[in-house]
């Protein structure tokens, strides 16, 4: 991944992640990998001086080879909000 400061008055961030499970059994004599694909955009952005928000997306795929009848491949997304907000007491 990589990111980027300064951006639109805050900055962003590109990610992908990609896990791999082999040889998980689902018979006696069969078995599957399980890919996981995560590709994330996020930006963040310094609203005052102790206020900071967040938003990252992510776009999410599945699959499992070999493809058989008992498995499934799919997708989705995911949205992500975030604020940090730092308290001064006074």
């Amino acid at each position: 991944g990589g990111s980027w400061p300064r951006f639109f008055g805050g900055a962003v961030g590109l990610g992908y992640r990609i896990r791999l499970i082999s040889d998980i059994p689902i018979s006696s004599t069969e078995s599957v990998n399980t890919f996981d694909h995560d590709l994330l955009i996020g930006i963040g952005r310094k609203i005052k001086d102790n206020l900071e928000v967040g938003l990252a997306l992510r776009y999410l795929i599945k699959e499992t080879t070999p493809t058989l009848a008992s498995t499934k491949n799919g997708s989705g997304m995911a949205v992500d909000l975030g604020a940090l907000y730092q308290h001064t007491p006074g």
